[in-house]
């Protein structure tokens, strides 16, 4: 692990020392570049876990009726270079298959990230720290009870999905490629109403072992808009996100909203560690 000091002195100053440990940090940068290599053919489990995967899907629709098996990349592992670009081995996937492999608690993934579990799918997200051109970190409010929620997460975050975000390199060949860029760039659309950005850095890769268990590349994004110019580009998106919230890119800012009686969603604990610990080694 790269700047293992750094790490535990930022997560002491974020107060965020018992969340941290439900995480596995699995790569840290931050990175020049991340590449996806994606095989097509879907993921096959044994019997065994076929059934179980049948069973926990039943389950799943009686309190979800609408949700559906989509298409998503499972991580199969990662590989780093010597010039710190990072290659990231995808393997298609379900939302059905994620659902029956859970086992909250229970890691997927083996701290020295060789061996991946091959009886799980792991679906491949992402999660970003936007940071504005005023300095304030783009936060959204998510929850059952919406406005009234308590629980924070910073923006945009989403799952990769092998049959929409991709580029295409020779487009009259009809020649494709996944793309962690057409991801990003999406969810900015549909959770900001934004366009554009000014810069993206690759952070490093967590999973949150007791809640959703998924493998996560955490982002900073720098944007060129002021807070303002995002909160009236956010009017005219999606509904995805019931409110957003602009906290100074601070820890102090950060320690304050957890004493005011907010939460983070599991994920975003791992997201706002790299963000803070890396913030000398980035550029932008």
């Amino acid at each position: 692990m790269k700047y293992p000091e750094k790490l535990e002195k930022t997560a002491r100053e974020l107060g965020f020392q018992e969340k941290i440990k439900e995480m596995q940090l699995l790569a840290i940068g931050p990175f020049k570049d991340v590449r996806l290599f994606y095989q097509d053919a879907e993921q096959i489990f044994n019997k065994e876990t076929t059934k179980k995967i049948e069973d926990a899907w039943k389950k799943h629709l009686e309190k979800r009726p609408n949700d559906f098996p989509g298409t998503l990349a499972h991580t199969q592992g990662l590989n780093i270079s010597k010039d710190n670009q990072m290659e990231l081995l995808l393997q298609k996937t379900r939302y059905d298959m994620f659902i029956g492999t859970r086992e909250p608690g229970k890691p997927r993934i083996l701290p020295q990230n060789k061996i991946w579990g091959e009886n799980y799918s792991l679906p491949f997200s992402f999660g970003a720290v936007t940071i504005t051109n005023d300095n304030a970190i783009v936060c959204g409010l998510r929850g059952k009870t919406g406005l009234e929620s308590n629980l924070l997460t910073t923006l945009p975050s989403g799952y990769f999905n092998p049959e929409v975000h991709v580029i295409y390199p020779d487009y009259a060949r009809g020649k494709k490629e996944p793309s962690l860029l057409a991801l990003i760039t999406t969810e900015l659309r549909e959770e900001l109403g934004l366009e554009w950005f000014q810069e993206i850095k690759p952070l490093g890769i967590m999973q949150d072992c007791n809640g959703s268990q998924q493998p996560l590349m955490t982002v900073r994004i720098k944007l060129a808009l002021t807070s303002n110019e995002v909160r009236e580009k956010f009017k005219r998106a999606g509904k995805e996100i019931e409110k957003i919230v602009f906290l100074n890119n601070n820890l102090r800012a950060i320690r304050k909203i957890q004493e005011e009686g907010f939460e983070w969603t599991g994920h975003d604990y791992g997201k706002l560690l790299l963000h803070f610990a890396l913030l000398p080694y980035l550029s932008c």
